[in-house]
């Protein structure tokens, strides 16, 4: 809660038990030198989102396990959604800002990574990991205008849907070289209506 807008916050190998929520804007959180993903692990001990961030822009994480966010039998799931490896979310019309995720594995959630609400701004998701989620791997909603990259990923052992877009109408979506495999009911890439200006390559 100390971290300043502009600071990076290196974090050391290990296994952290908590639900953390991102209280700003323009933070950086990135495994320290030397660490991987496998070794900075954030465990939300079937209690709540693994990582929140709400309301914020500019946000970089980099270099984290996710896992184990609430189950679906959680009831203190019901007055807002705490299901998530990863949730970024802003109020409608709001601006995300330049925000990256890299260098991720998320897995052992209901849901994977869940991003809604951006009026504008760039999100890049890159280099991860998203396996052996319940639901939706990588869910993307009300994006407004937005742009969006999804590039360099595997995606692989969930259920529900695998990239799925919402209500996704203006900017631009981009998918790439992203390995989308042996997922449950067979649908890789799902477009919902108002999804338009959506590329793909390679995946």
């Amino acid at each position: 809660d100390a971290a300043c807008s502009g600071d990076t916050v290196y974090v050391s190998s290990g296994t952290y038990y908590e639900n953390l929520s991102i209280p700003r804007s323009g933070i950086t959180l990135k495994g320290s030198s030397g660490t991987t993903a496998e070794t900075v692990v954030i465990d939300g001990g079937g209690n709540g989102n693994v990582v929140l961030a709400r309301g914020i822009k500019d946000f970089t994480i980099d270099g984290f396990t996710l896992q184990n966010a609430s189950q679906y039998n959680n009831d203190n799931c019901s007055a807002f959604p705490c299901s998530r490896g990863l949730y970024f979310t802003n109020p409608p019309g709001y601006d995300a800002g330049t925000t990256i995720m890299r260098n991720l594995i998320v897995k052992n959630n209901v849901f994977g990574i869940w991003i809604e609400g951006m009026l504008a701004g760039n999100v890049t998701l890159e280099k991860s990991a998203i396996v052996n989620n319940q639901d939706t791997a990588v869910m993307m909603g009300s994006c407004g205008s937005s742009n969006a990259v999804v590039t360099n990923n595997t995606i692989a052992n969930n259920n529900g849907y695998y990239v799925y877009l919402d209500n996704c109408l203006l900017g631009n979506r981009t998918l790439r070289n992203n390995i989308i495999a042996n997922n449950s009911n067979g649908r890789g890439v799902v477009l919902f209506p108002g999804s338009q200006r959506t590329i793909l390559y390679n995946d």
